[in-house]
C-alpha cells in the first residue's frame, strides 16, 4: 500500500516539528550529530531556508516537510532537505524512527525529484555506506551508486564514508 504523503516547503508554524526530528537519536546519528541541535540557531537556519524551493545561486537550501496521512490524522513526520551547489541539487531526508519503513521517504522523494527534474539539472544524494535503507530508497528512485566518496570524521563514530548517488531521469 502506497503511504499518503504530501510535501511542502516549510513554514514557520512546522519548526516545533522540524525541531523534534533534527533532535531525535536516529536524524543526529545518521548526520553524525553527538548532541540536538541548539534550537535558537537551528530556527534561524531553518527560517532562512523556507522562503523559497526555487533554487537559484550556489549554496541556495530549501527544507520541506513531509506530511503523513494516517487515518483521520495529518502528522509532520520528516523533512528534505535540496541544496544548490556546483550545479547539481542534493536531497537530504529523514523521518522520523516510528514511521520508517512505511515508503514514505520513497513517496517523499518522488515529490521533489519530480519538482526539480524539470529543471534539467542533476539531482544527487550523498549517503553513508552503513546507512542501508536510505541506499535501497535512493536506488528505488532511479539513483545509482557512484564510485565518487567523501571520508568524514563524525563524532559519533569516527570516519565514514559519504557516498553520491546520482539520480537517472527517465528510467
Amino acid at each position: 500500500m502506497i503511504p499518503k504523503v504530501e510535501v511542502r516547503l516549510g513554514g514557520p508554524s512546522d519548526f516545533a516539528d522540524y525541531l523534534q526530528i533534527k533532535s531525535s537519536l536516529e536524524d543526529m546519528y545518521w548526520m553524525g550529530f553527538d548532541k540536538s541541535p541548539e534550537p535558537e540557531k537551528l530556527k534561524e537556519i531553518y527560517l532562512n531556508r523556507i522562503h523559497s524551493a526555487q533554487l537559484t545561486k550556489n549554496n541556495d537550501k530549501a527544507i520541506f516537510i513531509i506530511r503523513y496521512y494516517n487515518d483521520n490524522s495529518k502528522l509532520n513526520v520528516g523533512y528534505i532537505q535540496a541544496i544548490l551547489n556546483n550545479g547539481e541539487i542534493e536531497l537530504g531526508y529523514s523521518v522520523l524512527k516510528e514511521y520508517q519503513n512505511l515508503g514514505i521517504s520513497t513517496e517523499a522523494l518522488k515529490q521533489i525529484i519530480k519538482l526539480y527534474d524539470q529543471k534539467n539539472i542533476q539531482i544527487i544524494a550523498k549517503i553513508r555506506d552503513d546507512n542501508i535503507a536510505s541506499q535501497k530508497c535512493a536506488l528505488k528512485l532511479n539513483f545509482i551508486k557512484t564510485n565518487d566518496c567523501q571520508k568524514i570524521d563524525y563524532p559519533i563514530v569516527g570516519d565514514i564514508l559519504l557516498r553520491r548517488y546520482l539520480y537517472l531521469p527517465g528510467s
